[in-house]
């Protein structure tokens, strides 16, 4: 059951990076309706999936309030960074530290993360992708 949801987040996943025109919520959080409307039909969640799109702080903060009160939510949270250096220190655009295993200096990266929806922990990832931004 565990591997056959995580499957589908994968397909969530690739989707939500393929859509674009992103709408403007009242709470400051870019997402796209298409993609949570698409996340629903694949997933069958029925609004249990909620995508973050974090280049800010504020939108860091606002997922960060999801996080800790997810209550069997799926959170995926999309960010984007640069790497540093070649031991792979970088910072996201929202101005905080991440480490990465792949990409150069100089590199841009996405990162699309996949929270466990039965815990609260700030750091329960159960599927990390980095991707290599040209």
């Amino acid at each position: 059951m565990k591997s056959k949801m995580i499957k589908m987040m994968i397909g969530t996943l690739c989707a939500a990076t393929l859509m674009s025109k992103p709408v403007t919520l009242s709470n400051e959080i870019n997402e796209s309706r298409e993609t949570t409307n698409q996340s629903n039909t694949e997933t069958g969640a029925d609004n249990r999936v909620k995508i973050f799109y974090t280049d800010s702080k504020e939108q860091f903060d606002a997922c960060t309030k999801a996080l800790e009160n997810r209550n069997g939510e799926i959170i995926v949270e999309v960010v984007h960074g640069t790497v540093l250096d070649d031991e792979g220190n970088g910072q996201l655009d929202s101005g905080y530290y991440i480490k990465y295993h792949t990409g150069k200096k100089g590199d841009r990266i996405e990162s699309i993360f996949v929270y466990n929806g039965n815990s609260t922990a700030l750091d329960d990832i159960e599927y990390r992708q980095d991707t290599i931004l040209k």
